[in-house]
């Protein structure tokens, strides 16, 4: 969308985001924009310290999240910044 151009049938079957069969792909069913895989989520957890050697089980923050594979990537990179020391 941000380049203006349109995708052709042609390209997703080139992609290999959608077979000769015109049915997509595993790749084409996690790259959709509507998640058509319900079972893919992320989980995050920052724990306490640097190991969970000292026996402490304490997570500082934990979360879950689903959808497509880009809105995976962009939470989990977001949660990652947001708990990271250094950005």
């Amino acid at each position: 969308m941000r380049t203006g151009m349109t995708l052709e049938e042609s390209d997703f079957i080139s992609f290999n985001l959608m077979g000769p069969d015109r049915k997509l792909t595993n790749a084409g069913v996690l790259l959709a924009d509507e998640p058509l895989v319900y079972h893919s989520r992320l989980f995050c957890t920052r724990w306490n310290g640097k190991d969970k050697a000292s026996g402490v089980l304490e997570a500082f923050d934990d979360k879950e999240f689903s959808g497509s594979l880009v809105g995976l990537l962009l939470n989990g990179e977001e949660f990652i910044k947001n708990n990271a020391k250094k950005r």
